[in-house]
């Protein structure tokens, strides 16, 4: 093990290969003989290549385990169009439809889990904030500042939520779920997003956040707001398929395609 500062505890100890999307969601995914599709420097490809590197010592790695990932990674889509967390979620009607986004509240719900849930989206975040994951890549994935600490307190149990920082959780509908993986980027100006089979997180950041994002906050918001389908999937889908179109395409992501066409009995069309 390497012997540096833990980027989360900023303790010299040994650290750990940290990952930036969680090694279990990558074993989540392939459990039915499928790698996900991946978008990296822009290539998209199905793979399980995991993006790695001795970031955080092991203490440091099993709080965000127990805080939340341990529970999400079995609550995510699967490629037979299961998907637990949205069975949770909408375990009761939802209490309003916008722009054809169904608005949840589960603050009712025992059974979803909201702090492990948000902890597991915001993790993601700060581990890109924290490093490049990029080789020669020395400037963090994504920029925070000036809110990266209070985020590292409050994973570790130390402070409160970051002010100005609002999280929205999207889920998208099992036969819509995209089993893929993108790692957190900035999408547009202080708005950023990490997607996992199913589950989008957009986190948006500072003082001039759109007024109508901040009461979807699944933490601010004491009803503990989940939306579904509709204009956030949307748009995300959009520029992710604009990233898709300026991507290589590699053998293993045409491979993928045809085999899940396939076992659709559909062909794949590139």
């Amino acid at each position: 093990m390497p012997f540096g500062v833990c980027k989360m505890c900023l303790q010299e100890k040994n650290l750990v290969s940290s990952h930036l999307i969680p090694r279990k969601v990558y074993e989540y995914c392939d459990r039915e003989g499928h790698n996900p599709i991946v978008l990296s420097n822009d290539l998209l490809m199905a793979s399980d290549r995991q993006w790695q590197y001795p970031l955080l010592c092991f203490d440091c790695e099993q709080v965000l385990n127990d805080g939340g990932e341990d529970w999400c990674v079995t609550k995510l889509a699967t490629f037979e169009q299961t998907f637990p967390l949205y069975d949770l979620v909408t375990a009761n009607p939802p209490v309003d439809s916008v722009n054809k986004t169904n608005i949840f509240f589960v603050r009712d719900l025992p059974a979803v889990k909201v702090k492990e849930l948000v902890h597991f989206g915001m993790g993601m975040f700060f581990k890109a904030a924290v490093h490049g994951w990029q080789k020669g890549i020395t400037e963090p994935r994504i920029n925070l500042e000036p809110y990266t600490e209070s985020l590292r307190l409050w994973l570790r149990g130390e402070g409160k939520f970051p002010s100005d920082m609002y999280l929205v959780v999207q889920i998208a509908p099992p036969d819509r779920a995209q089993i893929g993986l993108f790692p957190p980027y900035e999408a547009e100006d202080r708005v950023f997003y990490v997607y996992v089979p199913g589950l989008l997180f957009m986190l948006n950041v500072g003082p001039d956040v759109d007024m109508p994002m901040k009461p979807l906050c699944l933490w601010n918001n004491p009803d503990r707001p989940v939306l579904s389908s509709g204009v956030l999937i949307d748009k995300f889908t959009a520029h992710a398929n604009e990233r898709f179109q300026n991507a290589k395409q590699t053998q293993s992501f045409l491979r993928a395609m045809e085999k899940v066409a396939k076992e659709k009995g559909e062909t794949f069309k590139n």
